[in-house]
């Protein structure tokens, strides 16, 4: 739509412009941008998810920081062109995000973390109530006993 009608005359076009700017905001904020703050807290362990989450940020922000710095020079010199990295950067992105990122939709934090490598105590996790003597305090604890 900017490049077709980006300093035009035509008013409809330039409307239609800016309803897919917002829709694009619109989405990208409720489902893409949302998802990344979340999906980064489950994938660290408890005791490094402060850290894990602060670098992530700091990722994000830099990454914005770079976009949005550029971004004048960029207008000016390739014009709607430069909306094509706001494409392509996603599109190369996708490969990684489905081989290397895990779905952890409906999964407890436990059953992410043994995705990862992490060691997960299984009774837990399963709610199986063991009764051998290595567990008979947690046993004792659920009955009410301890």
């Amino acid at each position: 739509m900017v490049a077709q009608y980006g300093n035009g005359p035509n008013k409809v076009g330039n409307g239609f412009g800016v309803l897919f700017l917002f829709l694009f905001v619109t989405f990208y904020g409720g489902c893409v941008d949302a998802i990344s703050y979340v999906y980064c807290s489950e994938l660290f362990p408890t005791n490094l998810r402060a850290q894990g989450m602060g670098f992530s940020v700091m990722g994000l922000f830099a990454m914005t920081l770079l976009y949005t710095q550029t971004a004048p020079v960029a207008f000016d010199s390739v014009g709607w062109r430069f909306y094509l990295v706001f494409i392509i950067v996603p599109f190369v992105g996708v490969p990684f995000l489905w081989f290397g990122c895990p779905e952890t939709k409906g999964m407890t934090l436990e059953e992410i973390g043994a995705l990862f490598g992490d060691t997960v105590a299984t009774d837990v996790v399963a709610g199986d109530e063991k009764t051998d003597d290595s567990q008979s305090h947690w046993s004792e604890h659920k009955n009410g006993n301890a």
